[in-house]
């Protein structure tokens, strides 16, 4: 009970430092107008989410379980940060995936690896962010309604993509 308590507070800081590092990414990507200057302010948002999660576990002594999970996150805002292109649309994205697999039950992890994996294909073939999102919470839905497994959803994702392909 004692490190259940402990380990749940962790996950709650480390929502709460995600909050802070979305709102400040929100901010830098703002700020950006001129393109090297966009690039070169996204390398250094990357670099200090990368530092601020890293502060965030060395303060974390023996949460096993926690660590994973900020490494999985970190992991994926790298992964939205790479399929958006911005550090604004990546934060967006989040919170809607966030919320999204929250509502169904779904695994985050692996709804943001879908999310990609559809975006980038929407993408290519020349559709927007609300075309990706409506795809993605079809896909999302229908795997739910029909109570399929993690992997047969990562499925219907991947035939989502290819079909955009």
């Amino acid at each position: 009970p004692r490190m259940l308590k402990r380990l749940n507070q962790e996950i709650k800081d480390l929502a709460a430092s995600n909050k802070r590092l979305n709102q400040s990414l929100d901010t830098q990507a703002k700020k950006m107008t001129a393109s090297k200057f966009a690039a070169d302010g996204l390398r250094s948002s990357v670099s200090n989410l990368a530092r601020g999660y890293a502060s965030v576990f060395a303060i974390m002594a023996g949460g096993g379980a926690a660590l994973q999970l900020g490494q999985d996150l970190i992991a994926s805002k790298a992964t939205l940060l790479g399929a958006s292109g911005n550090a604004r649309q990546a934060a967006e994205d989040f919170e809607f995936l966030q919320q999204t697999s929250e509502r169904l039950g779904t695994s985050l992890r692996d709804s943001i690896g879908g999310y990609a994996k559809i975006g980038a294909a929407a993408r290519s073939a020349g559709l927007g962010a609300s075309e990706s999102r409506n795809m993605f919470l079809a896909a999302q839905e229908t795997a739910a309604a029909f109570q399929l497994s993690a992997d047969d959803t990562a499925g219907v994702q991947r035939a989502f993509s290819q079909i955009l392909s």
